[in-house]
């Protein structure tokens, strides 16, 4: 191997193409350092693009910060956006991942002090976190599981009991990584966060990117966010163009550094360069160079290895020189980025084939992958996979990560040259393929992560899922990544595999997958009201009530639907759900109420209570029947429902809470403890309900009810 590296070192010794020094940018990187020094005093908040075609060097432009950052003794970290796979979150996990490994580096006080102000910011929260991101056991110096079991009461997804979303916390995740981002940086300590590819941006993404820059959170000094951005694919009406107008609006600072094609003269300097010549006598080969490649930076490049491999380009008595007639000849045709990609792709044919099939596996994989990974989406051995790996590395199309282990594509033309090699007829099979070859190597061992990874394969060939077993079994796998995705607070996109799981369905669902009916449309519910859809909420309710076996089966689309009503003001239609299903329930609510029902209920309620503590409350055994639990997380929902509608009638619900706790025992509702609730309701029937019940006598409140 040795030798053959050596051998390619010396054929591509033209690779001389060096990212330290950038070719017509003194005007960006004055404008870039001068952002960064910005973001070294207060002020408001501020984000800077680099924006321009794709080869341009915005990644290069970028990074020249690196060094200075580092020098302050600050990070400087960065994650990408993939186009066709979409991985909520990405780009802030991955740099966040980034910053974990640095921070390891740097000396045990450092590493302590960003400990305590992680815990600080993030408390019983901060296991959420670790779940999405392991490695922060490193820097924590302890496990998820220790982090969870200090706060039972913190958790996203319930599937422990009901199952069912966390509906009231859509932005939680979102304020965790805000909250960590701040904890982790000062005006002593800066950090540039880059985030690669923003063009691509995935819509739970642009919530933190939003909340990271919204001034009336927080200012987060020390702060630099700088992305990079492809501004020729980005339309007016895009998400990401929508909230960059609203930012503005807001007073938050937009630093736009555009970035063009290089110029002829640029071309020359940065020929002259690599082959070591005066710019004088490179001046024919840059202008014939440079209308092939319109001074693309990574085009030139790639070019100039085309002419040396085609031997137009090479050293003679030790100087380059290069074949003027043949290289006019064989000029390329067609628009800069139709050359360029059929260039790539023609580079990649040229390889063995073993390597060329697996590059067509990783540019469905995506821009980042691990050898475990692609070889088990593939068909070929373990070591075969790392030989063309290797192989590919070799020949400057991949890269590996030295402090993770992953792989990425160089550039975005390595990953687009290697998608073109794969017919357009056969993409959804191969994608098929890969999401199948993955099931079936699938291990437990593996995660919930890798439940998703599979279902972002499976999901482009869907229409050729052979059978209703296998139609089953991946309308279960995307139940799962919906799961995953939702406990991330990524909704949209566990919205989509819901969506997905239901059209995998057969005719006659409702009969031969009850259950997995059940748990999709239920789902898809709840995913519908954190996206704020309240008529898919109605639509997908309704599904359940009319198709569930039972008063069980209904609850979760219930609670789903009384919630939706509520936050749309329909609480007359939201009480009405309520009040008929308790009766359903067997613990029916009156419907109306009055003055003399409110105080009879108070005092019944104060006899029950009698001379009961708060610990003689949480030392009550916990219910268990599923009948007893429905209703009284029923009756929990009417609360909020009463308050804004009907105030008199509150004491009768927390009377009904309270009397049923007794009765029957302490439950948890859903992802919130009812014993801490029923504590307060002690307090509030002790201390102050009797000055509220006189106070409403006095104004004669009850009597018109």
């Amino acid at each position: 191997m040795s030798s053959r590296r050596e051998t390619k070192r010396a054929e591509l010794s033209i690779d001389l193409y060096l990212s330290s020094k950038l070719y017509e940018r003194e005007v960006q990187i004055k404008a870039l350092k001068a952002a960064y020094l910005r973001r070294r005093t207060p002020g408001p908040p501020e984000l800077v693009l680099i924006t321009g075609p794709s080869g341009t060097g915005k990644s290069a432009l970028a990074r020249c910060l690196r060094t200075q950052v580092q020098d302050d003794r600050g990070f400087f970290i960065s994650g990408k956006f993939d186009a066709d796979i979409v991985k909520p979150h990405v780009s802030f996990i991955t740099a966040i991942e980034e910053f974990i490994y640095q921070v390891q580096l740097r000396r045990d006080h450092v590493v302590t002090d960003m400990r305590h102000a992680i815990r600080e910011a993030l408390g019983a929260e901060l296991y959420i976190l670790l779940e999405v991101i392991p490695q922060l056991r490193f820097i924590l110096d302890t496990e998820k599981k220790t982090l969870e079991s200090e706060t039972q009461d913190e958790i996203i997804l319930s599937e422990e009991t009901t199952g069912s979303i966390r509906t009231e916390a859509p932005g939680r995740f979102v304020s965790i990584i805000c909250r960590f981002i701040k904890a982790i940086c000062d005006l002593d300590c800066p950090l540039v966060l880059l985030i690669e590819d923003i063009q691509w941006i995935d819509l739970s993404s642009l919530d933190i990117l939003s909340a990271l820059l919204d001034p009336t959170v927080g200012r987060i000094d020390g702060l630099m966010l700088l992305a990079t951005c492809r501004g020729n694919e980005v339309g007016k009406l895009d998400n990401l163009s929508v909230l960059l107008r609203q930012l503005e609006s807001n007073g938050v600072a937009l630093t736009d550094i555009q970035v063009d094609n290089l110029t002829i003269g640029a071309t020359a300097s940065l020929i002259a360069d690599v082959l070591e010549k005066p710019s004088a006598d490179v001046e024919q080969l840059a202008e014939a160079v440079h209308v092939v490649t319109d001074g693309n930076a990574f085009f030139v490049k790639q070019y100039l290895q085309t002419l040396h491999e085609q031997s137009i380009l090479y050293k003679s008595n030790g100087s380059w020189t290069w074949d003027e007639t043949t290289m006019m000849l064989s000029l390329p045709s067609g628009t800069n980025d139709e050359m360029m990609t059929r260039l790539l792709a023609k580079k990649l044919q040229n390889l063995p084939t073993d390597v060329v099939e697996t590059m067509k596996v990783i540019a469905c994989l995506g821009t980042t992958f691990t050898t475990q990974i692609v070889f088990l989406a593939g068909t070929i051995a373990l070591t075969q996979v790392e030989s063309a790996l290797e192989i590919a590395s070799d020949n400057g199309f991949i890269k590996r990560n030295s402090e993770n282990g992953i792989w990425h594509f160089v550039h975005d033309k390595f990953l687009e040259g290697a998608s073109s090699l794969i017919e357009s007829d056969d993409k959804a099979t191969l994608h098929l393929v890969i999401g199948r070859n993955l099931r079936r190597r699938f291990s437990s061992e593996f995660g919930d992560d890798y439940i998703v990874l599979i279902c972002d394969q499976l999901k482009f060939g869907l229409d050729y899922a052979e059978g209703p077993y296998e139609r089953d079994d991946f309308a279960r796998l995307f139940l799962r990544a919906s799961k995953e995705a939702a406990r991330r607070s990524a909704f949209l996109s566990a919205s989509e595999y819901t969506e997905l799981g239901i059209r995998l369905l057969e005719r006659r669902h409702w009969r031969d997958q009850y259950d997995l009916s059940l748990d999709l449309f239920s789902t898809a519910a709840e995913l519908a009201y954190c996206n704020g859809k309240h008529d898919a909420v109605d639509v997908k309710a309704v599904e359940v009530i009319e198709n569930a076996r039972g008063i069980g089966d209904r609850m979760r689309a219930l609670m789903t639907q009384i919630t939706s009503l509520g936050a749309r003001g329909k609480v007359n239609q939201a009480l009405k759900i309520c009040l008929n299903t308790l009766h359903e329930l067997g613990e029916p609510f009156p419907e109306r109420s009055g003055r003399r029902r409110v105080i009879m209920e108070y005092f019944r309620t104060k006899h029950a209570l009698g001379r009961k503590l708060e610990e003689d409350i949480l030392s009550l055994p916990e219910v268990e029947e599923p009948r007893v639990v429905a209703a009284m997380q029923i009756t929990y929902l009417m609360f909020p429902l009463l308050a804004g509608k009907d105030l008199s009638a509150s004491p009768l619900v927390a009377s009904r809470l309270v009397q049923m706790t007794l009765q029957y025992g302490l439950n948890e509702i859903g992802m919130s403890r009812v014993p801490c609730r029923v504590v307060l309701l002690v307090n509030l029937y002790h201390f102050i309900l009797p000055l509220l019940l006189r106070f409403m006598a006095s104004r004669d409140w009850l009597f018109n009810l």
